[in-house]
């Protein structure tokens, strides 16, 4: 029972993904087990991502940030909260939530990083712009007319000029042939 116990946990442990990892690592930050959060989401942003949402990855950085500050690990914390600011340059952490001197050393960095953050706010913008003035050439609808005026002079000379110049060879025909034999016949 005990080894069928532990290889159940085993398997289920194996199956987690990031998303149950960022989820348990959640919970454990409510927690304050600090250490823990560590644990489960230093393997999912570091060296490589393994999370594919911008919000969990953020949730993510912001999480191992403030654990690192916690643990008293200012290094860290201020390498996790760096690459938060990066990816989110607008974020900022609840004063509600988070105590005021997690607060004051985020908002440290983010000072630090000021010159960087506008840099790359101005950047989002101009690609928040070229996407909207993207998607606005997609939703245009062109309607293109061509505009042909034809001579009223043309359009009075005989044996269906007129309608040859409208390009419609059918009744120019049967006004070329009409004219002609009426023509042969007044000859005649």
């Amino acid at each position: 029972v005990k080894v069928c116990f532990l290889l159940l946990v085993t398997m289920s442990a194996a199956l987690a993904g990031p998303k149950e990892d960022l989820r348990d690592a959640d919970n454990s930050y409510l927690y304050a087990d600090y250490p823990r959060v560590l644990k489960k989401l230093v393997p999912l942003i570091e060296p490589d991502l393994k999370l594919s949402l911008p919000a969990d990855i953020a949730r993510a950085y912001e999480l191992s940030g403030l654990s690192a500050f916690y643990l008293k690990d200012e290094d860290s914390a201020a390498r996790y909260f760096e690459k938060l600011i990066r990816l989110r340059p607008d974020f900022r952490l609840d004063p509600v939530k988070v105590p005021p001197p997690a607060v004051a050393f985020f908002d440290g960095l983010r000072d630090k990083l000021a010159d960087e953050i506008k840099r790359i706010q101005v950047a989002l913008a101009k690609l928040a712009a070229e996407e909207k003035e993207r998607e606005r050439l997609k939703n245009q609808v062109r309607i293109q007319r061509d505009l042909k005026i034809n001579s009223r002079l043309t359009a009075m000379l005989p044996f269906g000029v007129g309608q040859f110049q409208n390009g419609n060879r059918t009744m120019g025909q049967v006004f070329l042939s009409g004219q002609v034999l009426s023509a042969t016949s007044s000859v005649v």
